[in-house]
C-alpha cells in the first residue's frame, strides 16, 4: 500500500491574505484492477488570515472507467467542531483524463530501468 506525503502552498490571486500552506499524508489501496480506495489526513495553515487553521480527513476512490478515464470522488470533514469555523463536510467529484506517457511492451523493461550495453539492469534474484 503506497503512502504519500504532501506539502504545498495555495495562492489566491487578488486576495493574498487567503493564501495558505497545505500539508498531509495519504494512502491508497488497490481493491481490484479498476478500483482504488484512498484516505488522507491533511491540514491547512492560514498565516495571514484571521480564521483558524484546520486539520481534516478525506476518504475517497478512483474508479477506472476506461484506459485513460477515471472517476474520482471523496468526502471528509474537519477534526474540529462547529465552533471552530471550519467545514463540516467537504466533497469532491471529478473526471480524470490522461494521455501520453511512456509505453512499454508486455514483459519489457519499465521506462525507469537503466540499460547498459543493450541489457537491462535488474536486481539479481
Amino acid at each position: 500500500m503506497p503512502v504519500y506525503g504532501e506539502i504545498g502552498y495555495h495562492v489566491v490571486f487578488g486576495s493574498s491574505v487567503d493564501n495558505a500552506w497545505l500539508y498531509g499524508v495519504a494512502a491508497a489501496w488497490k481493491a481490484n484492477e479498476r478500483l482504488e480506495l484512498m484516505g488522507e489526513i491533511a491540514g491547512e495553515v492560514l498565516p495571514r488570515h484571521g480564521g483558524p487553521d484546520d486539520t481534516f480527513f478525506n476518504l475517497g476512490f478512483k474508479w477506472k472507467v476506461f484506459e485513460h478515464v477515471a472517476l474520482l470522488g471523496s468526502a471528509g470533514r474537519s477534526f474540529h467542531g462547529r465552533g471552530h469555523d471550519t467545514p463540516e463536510l467537504m466533497t469532491f467529484l471529478g473526471l480524470q483524463i490522461t494521455w501520453g506517457g511512456p509505453q512499454r511492451p508486455e514483459g519489457g523493461p519499465a521506462p525507469w530501468e537503466l540499460s547498459s550495453g543493450g541489457r537491462t539492469r535488474r536486481n539479481a534474484q
